[in-house]
């Protein structure tokens, strides 16, 4: 006859617990680890009856395991996602650009708009797409559009040139074209839409690494100098191709830019005559109204420059009397 028992629990945090019926016997202890269960039958040597139940898993304990494994796998997903984030572009296509202007078109009052399709494989009928929807919406006045690395080319730009001079309100403009094949003709489309902004005063234009050449370089300083209420420009034109007469150039018609009072000017990445910098210094010089230059010559080879050019070009950017900031890094 069994008189007394107890239950002894093992390994209570995974809910592992051993039954022991004892006959005449009364034992008050706790065993910790299985390691330690050989010592303890030991000690039940005299006991006439021994029933021993190991419960391995229960219910909850298997349901706790199930919502690790699915936690885990969730951590792993998420993992597996951040360290091919950028190898992953969304093609955002004609009909998601469509879709996209559908519903821009219902905001009527917006006047703040940020629009950010870099690396969404645009091509040129998805900007027109695009370009249409912005069109609709002519209560925006501070625009910010990013089509860095799409696959616009000559069309794409003359598409989002067509849509641009459409927004006659815009006072602020930020368009990021790096990257997207635009070449000189469509450095011209974008140049033609701009001049049409008779609102604008604060542009920021990034044309970087689109083979301009000359052409496209002398395009875009044709175009600013009509944007008579300019009072604020970025112009970048690094890794372009444009040679001497190119920024010559456009250091002319920036004197023309006659309310223009900030320049952020970079000009690097490119082959020209290192006597051509102090043409541009001396052009420079002559934008009367300019408070603040900023002029980033990365990769120009600014410090390589014989020291009588660098002296001299410093020299001419001094008589100016205004802040300036030479950088030769790309900031």
């Amino acid at each position: 006859m069994i008189d007394e028992y107890m239950t002894i629990n093992l390994f209570q945090s995974f809910n592992l617990s051993i039954l022991i019926i004892l006959e005449n016997f009364l034992l008050l202890c706790q065993i910790d680890q299985i390691k330690y269960l050989r010592h303890f039958l030991i000690q039940l040597k005299n006991s006439k009856i021994l029933i021993c139940q190991i419960q391995l898993i229960n219910f909850q304990s298997f349901l706790s395991r199930i919502l690790i494994i699915i936690y885990l796998f969730f951590i792993y997903l998420f993992i597996l996602f951040y360290f091919n984030a950028f190898n992953i572009k969304y093609e955002l296509g004609v009909e998601g650009a469509k879709s996209m202007g559908i519903n821009l078109e219902k905001c009527q009052n917006i006047s703040s708009l940020i629009l950010n399709f870099e690396y969404s494989k645009i091509d040129a009928e998805t900007v027109k797409a695009i370009g249409q929807s912005l069109e609709k919406c002519q209560s925006i006045t501070h625009l910010d559009l990013n089509l860095k690395v799409n696959n616009l080319g000559e069309d794409g730009a003359q598409n989002i040139g067509i849509s641009l001079e459409k927004c006659y309100n815009i006072t602020f403009l930020n368009l990021n074209l790096e990257k997207t094949k635009i070449g000189p003709e469509g450095a011209k489309y974008i140049g033609e839409s701009l001049k049409k902004l008779l609102k604008l005063s604060s542009l920021i234009l990034n044309l970087d690494s689109n083979n301009l050449g000359l052409e496209g370089v002398q395009n875009i300083g044709l175009s600013l100098e009509k944007c008579q209420n300019l009072t604020s420009l970025s112009l970048k034109i690094n890794d372009n191709k444009y040679a001497n007469e190119g920024l010559e150039q456009i250091g002319k018609n920036l004197q023309n830019c006659l309310k223009l009072a900030s320049l952020n000017f970079y000009i690097g990445s490119i082959y020209y005559n290192p006597q051509i910098i102090l043409i541009l210094a001396k052009n420079l010089r002559k934008c009367e109204r300019i408070i603040q230059l900023r002029l980033n010559l990365y990769q120009i080879g600014f410090h390589q420059l014989d020291v009588g050019i660098r002296r001299e070009f410093i020299n001419n950017l001094k008589k100016m009397k205004r802040l300036i900031l030479i950088s030769k890094y790309l900031v």
